[in-house]
Formats: C-alpha cells, sequence, structure tokens
C-alpha cells in the first residue's frame, strides 16, 4: 500500500501510542488509507465541525489524545466557541491540524482562505500553534506533539516537499536560525518561509533568516535576542494583519522598548483573488521575483 508520508507518520505514533485517536471532519485527502489499517481508532463525523471538537474534548477528557483534520477555515471558525471553551478553558490535549491554510487553497473562494487563523488561535487561553514549512516538519511536530503537548495546539498542515537544506532537526519550542545576519532579519514561517529560502540560497547573504515554527507562545528569550541583535526585522507572512505573527511581534516589542523598525509583508486587511497557488503568489506579490524585489525596496 503507497501511504502518504503524513499516513506513515499517524500510524507510526498510533503503533506507538494505544491513547491516540485519529479524527476527521470529511477530510481524508492526506489520511484515506487509515481507516482500513486503525479501524475504529480512525473517526469520521462528516461535515460537522462542532461535533469533532465536542467530540475530541471528550475523549481528552478520558485520557485519550485527538488528533483533529479539517480545513483550516472551517475547523477552527465554524466551533470556534469549542474550541475556546471545551479545550481551552479546561487546557485538554489535543491537535488540531488544518489544512488548506493561507494561500493554499488552491482556487477557492473567500469562505475557504485561513488567513485569520493565527490571529483566531492566539486569542484562544492555553492554545499552541506551531507551523511548519514543509512536510518532513509537519511529520516531525506532529510525533514532537505526542510528548510535549500538555494543552491544546493547532498546526497548519503543509505537504511541500524538502527543499534540499531545509533538513535542520527540529527541537520542541525553539524557533530555528538559518542565518545569522548583520542588521537586519527575515522572519517567516509555512509556505513563505519556504519560498523566502529558496529566495535566500542566491541572495541577501548579509541578512539573518528565522524560521518561526512556534508562533504561540513567542518566548521573551526569543524576543529579546533578535532584538538586540537586528535594527530592521521584516516579517513575512500569508496572514491578514491584524492578529498575526508582525502584529504580535510589534506589541511585544513595544513593551520591549524595542527602537529598531519592524515590517511586515502580509495581506494587509484582504481577501487574495481566488487561483491556483502559483498564481495567486504571482498576482499578490508572493512568488520568489517578486518577494526577492520588494525585499531589496525595503532595505
Amino acid at each position: 500500500m503507497n501511504l502518504h508520508p503524513y499516513e506513515k507518520t499517524l500510524l507510526e505514533i498510533c503503533e506507538k501510542n494505544n491513547d491516540i485517536i485519529v479524527c476527521t471532519a470529511e477530510t481524508r485527502f492526506a489520511i484515506r488509507n487509515l481507516p482500513n489499517i486503525i479501524n475504529e481508532r480512525f473517526l469520521d463525523v462528516g461535515i460537522s465541525e462542532q461535533t469533532l471538537i465536542g467530540m475530541a474534548a471528550g475523549l481528552s477528557k478520558m485520557g485519550m489524545f485527538p488528533i483533529c483534520h479539517a480545513l483550516s477555515s472551517f475547523l477552527l471558525m465554524r466551533p470556534y466557541e469549542f474550541i475556546r471553551t471545551d479545550l481551552g478553558y479546561p487546557k485538554l490535549k489535543a491537535l488540531l491540524v488544518g489544512s488548506f491554510n493561507g494561500f493554499i487553497s488552491q482556487a477557492n473562494g473567500p469562505t475557504h482562505q485561513a488567513i485569520d487563523d493565527i490571529s483566531l488561535m492566539s486569542q484562544v487561553p492555553n492554545m499552541r500553534i506551531v507551523i511548519p514549512s514543509n512536510i518532513n516538519q509537519t511529520c516531525e511536530l506532529v510525533r514532537l506533539s505526542v510528548d510535549n503537548l500538555d494543552g491544546p495546539a493547532y498546526i497548519r498542515f503543509n505537504d511541500i516537499k524538502l527543499n534540499k537544506i531545509n533538513s535542520v532537526e527540529i527541537t520542541w519550542g525553539k524557533n530555528i536560525v538559518h542565518k545569522e545576519g548583520r542588521k537586519t532579519l527575515v522572519l517567516s514561517y509555512g509556505l513563505c518561509f519556504n519560498i523566502i529560502e529558496r529566495i535566500f540560497e542566491r541572495n541577501f547573504h548579509n541578512l539573518g533568516l528565522i524560521n518561526c515554527i512556534f508562533i504561540k507562545p513567542l518566548s521573551k528569550d526569543f524576543c529579546e535576542n533578535i532584538f538586540s541583535k537586528y535594527e530592521k526585522i521584516i516579517v513575512i507572512e500569508d496572514h491578514r494583519y491584524v492578529g498575526s505573527l508582525c502584529y504580535q511581534l510589534k506589541n511585544i516589542a513595544f513593551d520591549l522598548h524595542y527602537n529598531g523598525k519592524i515590517i511586515g509583508i502580509n495581506l494587509e486587511d484582504r481577501f487574495f483573488k481566488p487561483a491556483l497557488l502559483e498564481d495567486v503568489l504571482d498576482y499578490e506579490g508572493f512568488s520568489h521575483e517578486k518577494l526577492e524585489s520588494r525585499i531589496e525596496v525595503l532595505l
């Protein structure tokens, strides 16, 4: 049987831990082979995200570890009250895996565009936010979540193939410094980091580059470190500005009296034009060539 890499990861951790339950709200594109392998440990509630989260809370209360799957916009927005009250308030261990996030919505309109997911999950007490930039990181973060989570977490599912230089080992809770720079730092995550990393292979040799996998919580040590080293920080993300990483970093910078400049390249306050991914990136100014030009202008 030809299993998706993500399926192999779920199967691996299910075999090691009998408490793991794989749940979905009729989103099976990366887990379609699992029902016939793990049987009763695979639960599909249909297009009923509130039921999915309510069920996950009950399973977690019983000592299970539910890993829940759905399109990000529906996984988070439809059952938001359930996530806040049933998972966040009692700090129940559960992993919410949201697909088709950010620009990766593949021709779907504004209903499917999860471009405020980080903002929403940042408002939920006890919620962690982790964002991989390729399929290897997605699988590794799911593995690490089994032993490191003590409450709910949201992960932006990403199945982009591994870049040749993007195989740095992940330490739970620690963002990855890919390159030390002189005065300017580029900070990104997920799909956008994947794009930025390729640009850095051929340009911007004096700039720092950090893959901000762990969005929430942002540790004080991490923020103090980058504020002390860099005069300018450029944050690139496929998210609306309000509630974004850039937005939150500016709030922390104010509290810590950072004197440098923080600049965001994001969706500001708009939806993006629906299209296939490559066309979206080009139209919105996030393709390799256009991002490179936007960074050069900021420098």
